[in-house]
């Protein structure tokens, strides 16, 4: 708003003068004043309800900030600036094709603003019509040839049209002139981020924060790239410097509500989107990261509503979103439809593609395949060439052709890995602790009743390795419920696996994890929590319940690795992005489960081996439930029929008969999997699984 606030001050009559002074030092009170003056005597002065709007949008009284810049955009003596707030402070956030017509009519006002072109090429920007933004930013620099943001949204849009070097060069001469100008730092940033180049990014964009550290957008853009990165808690260490600065910004509430769910505090994350939604600050982004947050939480309904509301404004990605909720929920043909509307806005929508290409099976010929490798071909920022890459690796598996899918894999985690922090020796080092550690677990008192609770069944393992199978068997029995992923658990088992508790709090902590599961189903004999990762937790999690099932979940090694390889996952699996990294954690996660195989008692501790759960699902099935102490019930044997929300990639499979197709067909690919083989050495060579 600086641009605009310049602009006012120098258009501006002499009362509202007075007020636009007063307001550049702070008198807020002051300029209201006189706004309101002004507005006694002229009840529908446009300049005065402007002004008067932005006064009270900044104060954080946005519905009302909005009736009067509405007031002031709507009067027939509006100025272009008087549209120019209007169309960025309440139509931007809330319906960018709005925004845009009504900043052409600033632009038909005054031809002559560089700012109206300024504004429009940003907003062009934004609903991703490259062409028509460098337009725009080109028009604003034949204005103003020293107007440094139109610069810099020419480089960012030359970059997304693929002019790369054109855009690094624009970034190169205006950083030489201007070394201290922020708004260049920080443009170059968005351009590297594009690029992938997110250590560079983030340097350029801790640059423009140096110059100007008052400034939210170039805070909010350092955090964004630090989730990028999967720096998820430093990015809200960021927000939350920012203090009430950034309650009212739209943009800081929805990246602070994609980093809470990312760290998987889900309830914080729709709690933050909650507030801003009833105090009137919105978006269809912020709509959208509610809509996931809820997801996360269990509130499915709620969510898909969400979902429709945000799509209802103009964003094709919450539509992506709904229908990877509905294939979580087995709704297949109502996500079917939801992509494909994703799709029709938004041809070039990278999450939709993936989405749905992980939904259907390609066949030979199918012309998406040839859509997607035209995306490819084109301009692609690196997020969506990563999530291109993944989908086409599936496409070419789901027709037969190894060589290219695995070529579009390697591709794809390249990209990933290139992103993300992540150090197996660290790992190594993490697992040899662990298991050199004493782990003693204390028999149940008389009067620890949650120690000696037969509610929790912990299943464990490696990603991919059939584990959300086996929990929708189990949940198919009546007195299951299968929890899914109950990550709020791993919050509680992590500081015992640093410090061990005192005598006497294990009964505290024991009553916290019961508690919490059985909060989710209140009258479950056994309550499934399938956190993989909390393999590494079993000395913890046998100390504090002694009589909590384990289920430990293995299959093949190398199909187990494979089958990881090929995926996108959200959240901690930054091993599973490098072939010989994901090699050495699998012998690494080996070696630790061998560790607890001989300390934990055989009656609450069970290897179910996927192949053999494929072959003889229903002795399979017998033997687990005698496991858990519960009767046969035919329901697990039709457990495809069963409708819980599945939050896994494995959602669609485990909805379908059993079959054995996918055992053993790794051992196929091994020519191109060299990596993965030389890591897992005699692991890899092994008949069955470990």
């Amino acid at each position: 708003m600086t641009g605009l606030a310049n602009q006012l001050n120098s258009r501006a009559a002499p009362p509202l003068k007075m007020a636009l002074d007063y307001l550049s030092a702070g008198r807020i009170d002051s300029a209201r004043a006189v706004c309101r003056e002004v507005l006694e005597e002229q009840p529908r002065n446009p300049a005065a309800l402007h002004l008067l709007g932005v006064i009270e949008f900044g104060g954080g009284n946005l519905s009302r900030g909005r009736r009067l810049l509405g007031e002031a955009a709507a009067s027939p003596s509006a100025t272009a600036i008087h549209l120019l707030s209007y169309a960025e402070l309440c139509c931007k956030p809330d319906d960018l094709e709005r925004a845009i017509a009504v900043v052409r009519r600033a632009a038909a006002l005054d031809g002559e603003l560089p700012l109206a072109w300024l504004c429009l090429g940003r907003l062009l920007f934004a609903q991703q019509d490259y062409a028509q933004s460098r337009r725009s930013f080109e028009h604003a620099l034949k204005l103003e040839p020293n107007l440094t943001a139109a610069t810099c949204g020419l480089a960012n849009a030359l970059g997304r049209l693929g002019h790369t070097a054109a855009a690094l060069a624009l970034f190169d001469q205006l950083i030489a002139k201007q070394p201290a100008n922020a708004a260049a730092h920080d443009g170059f940033a968005l351009l590297l981020q594009d690029l992938g180049r997110y250590p560079e990014a983030l340097d350029q964009a801790n640059e423009a924060v140096a110059r100007e550290p008052d400034s939210l957008e170039y805070q909010i853009r350092a955090a964004d790239i630090e989730l990028h990165m999967g720096r998820y808690w430093s990015a809200l260490e960021r927000l939350a410097a920012l203090g009430a600065r950034a309650q009212h910004h739209v943009n800081a509430l929805t990246l602070k509500s994609h980093l809470l769910r990312l760290v998987d505090q889900f309830k914080a994350a729709a709690r933050t989107c909650e507030d801003a939604l009833s105090r009137g600050v919105e978006s269809a982004e912020l709509l959208r990261a509610y809509g996931l947050a809820l997801q996360l939480d269990g509130k499915d309904d709620e969510a898909l509503d969400v979902f429709d509301r945000a799509a209802a404004r103009s964003c094709a990605a919450a539509l992506s979103d709904k229908g990877v909720l509905l294939v979580q929920l087995g709704r297949f043909d109502e996500a079917r439809t939801a992509f494909q509307r994703a799709l029709e806005r938004a041809p070039t929508l990278a999450d939709a593609w993936y989405n749905q290409t992980n939904l259907e099976r390609r066949m030979p010929g199918d012309p998406q395949i040839a859509a997607m490798e035209r995306l490819l071909e084109g301009p692609c920022v690196n997020r969506d060439r990563l999530l291109l890459h993944f989908a086409l690796g599936k496409a070419y598996m789901d027709v037969s052709e190894p060589p290219t899918a695995l070529a579009h894999w390697h591709h794809a985690n390249r990209l990933k890995r290139a992103s993300i922090d992540y150090d197996a020796d660290s790992v190594t080092r993490d697992f040899a602790t662990i298991a050199a550690r004493t782990w003693d677990a204390r028999p149940p008192g008389d009067g620890e009743v949650n120690r000696r609770s037969e509610l929790p069944v912990f299943i464990v393992g490696m990603p991919r390795s059939g584990s959300s199978l086996l929990e929708q068997i189990l949940a198919s029995h009546p007195a299951v419920h299968g929890g899914g992923e109950q990550l709020q658990l791993r919050g509680l088992f992590e500081p015992v696996m640093q410090r061990p508790v005192t005598a006497g709090h294990e009964e505290t902590l024991a009553a916290l994890v019961t508690a919490k599961l059985r909060k989710i189903a209140p009258r479950a004999l056994r309550i499934i929590d399938k956190d993989l990762s909390n393999f590494r937790h079993l000395g913890t999690i046998h100390g504090l319940l002694p009589r909590a099932r384990i289920i430990h979940c293995r299959r093949d090694p190398l199909d187990t690795c494979f089958s990881a390889y090929s995926k996108l996952f959200v959240g901690d699996l930054a091993f599973t992005y490098d072939l010989a990294e994901l090699g050495r954690y699998y012998r690494d996660y080996h070696a630790l489960m061998a560790h607890w195989r001989a300390l934990l008692p055989g009656d609450i501790f069970i290897d179910v081996d996927y192949e053999q759960l494929v072959a003889e699902p229903v002795a399979m099935t017998r033997r687990l439930l005698d496991f858990l102490g519960l009767d046969w019930h035919d329901d697990c044997t039709r457990h495809f029929a069963t409708e819980r929300a599945v939050r896994t990639a494995s959602a669609g499979a485990v909805r379908s008969p059993i079959t054995a197709a996918s055992v053993g067909r790794t051992r196929s690919l091994e020519p191109y999997l060299g990596p993965l083989v030389d890591a897992l050495g005699p692991l890899a060579i092994r008949p069955g699984p470990i």
